[in-house]
């Protein structure tokens, strides 16, 4: 009977959310506070079941259970079942990056998860008729909530009354601004971009599409970088070799050893060990550990300059960056307006202008810097009664109020306002445009506003002269980066001409190129985008078909935006770049925002991508360069042991231990340190094709050297002191002692040119793996034991050494001239 009663009030409750009486508020009371509580009590409030980041299980799944790892784990095992514990260092490099990888994503969860409590989009609502703001997910069904520009709308709701335009992009793809007025419905995820209104709320939580769309506005598109891919590639390629070459010589191994009289655990012993020096080697487990702590210093470093990183990849794009995007509002200028002068036509002398525009921005209620630099000269009033409103849209670049019994007034861009052709007030305009100010203008005519059309009759007033402070710091930053190959677009809304003036002023060489796109079509603005610096009356939309259009074009694209109007532009380019003085519209779909809004701070994020990256695809060569060895000198050794039958104890000779020395000084040492240093070089071209490029010659040329060793031994072309019919200490050491000079020739490479830090870098590798070498030497008395390198020095003679410098000096020689190759062919690619 309970089990039915439970039934039947979770079936009302459900039927509650879908069957719900409405209220309908008074738009100036709102809901009572008994009706929120009604609405919370029966669970019709704005919230959803829907998780946007990771899960900790995801988290794990995603950084541990890789193909690799796994392999890694299975050879560490093995190793350990069968004693040989000290060759499992590898398992350190496993763990460490295992544990960056982890900590890195878990960090980005907690930072995610508590974002959107902070940043989540608030709600202004009215209820017990005050206003108020609560965080959007405790809007309940029927709420009245008031709109104003740049806010994000959190639920599907009725427009009361006002009107307002929105940018409902994110739903349609569209940028042009919607215009919304009494019964009209606005839609969760929308942007207000200009006017106010007073909304019901008609859907709540799963109901509207509030979580889907804010979905796509905050959870940032990850960037399409080709690091990430390439990393992929690499692996990919490397996994679908090591494994069946690991299955080949592990038979291998079983067959060769199978011909000696040895006890059934040595064998096992054996066969674990070479064949886990064979698969260890091949693996660049450390190429992961090197990108994770190089991208994550890099978020570090970028955290110290008080940027957020919202995807860690973005870094890559900044070192590719060729040409960076930029309002002049809110970058160039710190967006600090005021007006410094008025210029009244002839028959206004005695218009008055305190009245009319107290009442019209109080009409229009725009809050934008404008708006707010005009109401510190002008203040509000409701002396003036508005008829009908037109807000101001990126759109049309002004804005028009029909006043009862007064006509209809416009205000805003002259060229947009006023169609007539009077020269004396055309000469006006343009003399003080080309003083870099912004010119506004009133004008006044007896017809009135008919739907979305700007009267086209009107006679201007007056010019309101406004001032956009320029940042001090505006021409030292935009050196920095014409120094850099850096090339600076700067789109703007404003009249080209005062944008040109700004930019000349700020040193941009090349502000004569300017160019107004108003009237063009998107396939015309794409046609000149690569022909000026300065675009002037954009409109949204022209503004992300430029973006796209350098992108089209090859180039790597950085855009700085604040506002709604950026959203597009910021979500097509490469690398979008938000100021959180800005929107929260703008800061959602960026993959970097500056806490600080400081413009001084964009070379410090380029140079620290370009130091990042360029770094990483360096030193990646190293790791790769002793992958190619491993695999290629694998392949040759599987030959050799299935080619020599009867089996004569042909063994893979080298393990874990061996490239212990290689590994952990000429590549994990020093790539980690070579990846901090600064770094202001661009990156171009593939990832792949630079690295593999690099690696090349080093992974041939030792692979070459170290086979050419065991044919001559083999062959008794020297005497190297070798037990017959198979390869003993000496030559092991030889081989060993070939590869440590050969992979600190390459590391000598990477280093060049010298300067201090890198001089020191590679002094101190060198130095420590010779006294490693001694120490491990001193610490083994028996000349026919295993040291912890499984080498001995004091087992080599002197034909020894005399043939392991006949077979360096070709080796050295062949890489030299493999390099020399390789680099010109890049170059002429």
């Amino acid at each position: 009977m309970k089990n039915k009663t439970k039934k039947k009030q979770v079936t009302e409750k459900n039927k509650s959310k879908y069957f719900h009486t409405r209220f309908q508020p008074d738009v100036n009371i709102g809901l009572l506070s008994s009706q929120v509580a009604s609405r919370q009590q029966d669970g019709l409030v704005n919230k959803t079941k829907k998780h946007y980041s990771k899960t900790y299980g995801q988290i794990f799944k995603d950084n541990f259970l890789t193909l690799f790892n796994i392999l890694l784990i299975v050879i560490g095992i093995a190793l350990i079942a069968v004693g040989e514990w000290t060759k499992c260092l590898f398992l350190l490099v496993l763990a460490l990056n295992v544990g960056i990888g982890l900590f890195q994503d878990i960090r980005a969860k907690l930072t995610i998860d508590k974002l959107r409590l902070v940043t989540a989009p608030n709600a202004e609502v009215i209820r017990d008729a005050r206003e108020m703001t609560i965080p959007s997910d405790q809007i309940v069904l029927d709420d009245i909530l008031v709109l104003s520009q740049g806010r994000q709308i959190s639920a599907d709701a009725i427009v009361r009354s006002g009107v307002v335009e929105v940018n409902e992009s994110l739903l349609t793809g569209e940028a042009i601004a919607v215009k919304k007025k009494k019964g009209d419905l606005v839609y969760a995820g929308s942007y207000v971009t200009s006017g106010t209104a007073v909304v019901q709320v008609e859907k709540i939580g799963d109901e509207n599409y509030a979580e889907q769309l804010q979905r796509k506005a905050k959870v940032v598109d990850k960037p399409k970088s080709e690091l990430l891919k390439s990393l992929n590639l690499i692996f990919h390629m490397i996994s679908f070799i090591i494994i069946p070459l690991g299955v080949v010589m592990a038979i291998g191994n079983i067959v060769q050893i199978s011909s000696e009289n040895m006890q059934i655990e040595e064998q096992i012993n054996n066969v674990v060990s070479q064949t886990a020096g064979s698969l260890v080697s091949m693996i660049p487990s450390g190429m992961f550990l090197l990108t994770s702590m190089t991208l994550y210093t890099g978020v570090i470093r970028l955290g110290k300059k008080r940027t957020s990183v919202q995807e860690l990849y973005s870094i890559e794009m900044l070192a590719r960056v060729d040409t960076l995007c930029l309002d002049k509002t809110g970058t160039i200028t710190d967006g600090t307006m005021s007006v410094e002068d008025v210029v009244i036509f002839g028959g206004y002398e005695n218009f008055d202008l305190d009245t009319f525009m107290g009442s019209y921005l109080k009409a229009v209620n725009d809050s934008n810097q404008t708006a707010v630099a005009m109401m510190q000269k002008y203040p509000l009033n409701n002396i003036l009664e508005p008829v009908n409103i037109l807000p101001f849209s990126s759109d049309r670049k002004c804005s028009a109020v029909t006043f009862k019994g007064k006509g209809t007034y416009l205000f805003g861009a002259p060229e947009f306002v006023y169609k007539g052709n009077d020269k004396e007030i055309l000469k006006k305009v343009r003399h003080y445009t080309s003083k870099g100010t912004r010119v506004l203008m009133l004008a006044h005519t007896k017809t009135k506003i008919k739907g979305d059309n700007v009267p086209q009759d009107a006679e201007p007033i007056c010019l309101f002269i406004v001032y956009d402070r320029i940042r001090k710091d505006a021409a030292e930053t935009l050196a920095w980066f014409r120094k850099n190959d850096v090339a600076v677009k700067i789109i703007s809304g404003d009249n080209p001409i005062a944008v040109a003036e700004i930019a000349r002023i700020v040193g941009v060489d090349t502000a004569h190129q300017y160019i107004s796109l108003e009237g063009m079509s998107l396939e015309e603005v794409a046609a000149v985008a690569d022909d000026y610096t300065v675009f002037g009356r954009v409109t949204p939309e022209q503004k992300a078909a430029l973006i796209e259009a350098l992108r089209n074009r090859k180039h790597t694209v950085a855009m700085i935006g604040d506002g709604v109007n950026d959203i597009l532009s910021l979500k097509k380019a490469d690398c979008a770049i938000a100021m959180a003085s800005g929107s929260e519209a703008a800061m959602d779909v960026a993959h970097l925002v500056l806490l600080d809004s400081n413009f001084n701070v964009l070379p410090d994020i380029v140079a620290e991508g370009r130091r990042a990256i360029s770094n990483l695809q360096n030193v990646s060569s190293l790791f790769l360069n002793k992958t190619i060895f491993s695999i290629f000198f694998s392949i040759i050794w599987a030959v050799v042991m299935f080619a020599t039958m009867p089996p004569q104890n042909k063994l893979y000779p080298f393990t874990t231990s061996n490239f212990y020395i290689w590994e952990m000084l000429a590549i994990g040492l020093a790539s980690f340190f070579m990846a901090i240093q600064p770094n202001k070089k661009r990156i171009s071209g593939n990832f792949v094709t630079n690295v593999i490029q690099k690696a090349l010659p080093g992974g041939i040329a030792i692979t070459l050297g170290v086979s050419a060793f065991f044919i001559f031994q083999n062959q008794n072309i020297f005497d190297f002191g070798l037990v017959e019919g198979q390869a003993n200490y000496a030559a092991i050491t030889c081989s060993c002692l070939l590869m440590y000079v050969l992979s600190f020739v390459v590391l000598l490479r990477v280093c060049l040119p010298f300067n201090k830090y890198r001089g020191i870098l590679f002094s101190v590798c060198v130095s420590v793996g010779i006294l490693a070498i001694l120490v491990t030497e001193l610490l083994t008395k028996d000349p026919n034991s295993k040291t912890f390198l499984e080498i001995s020095i004091k087992s080599l003679s002197g034909n020894n050494i005399k043939g392991l410098f006949v077979v360096l000096v070709p080796a050295l020689l062949f890489y030299y001239i493999a390099h020399i190759v390789l680099k010109k062919w890049a170059k002429s690619e």
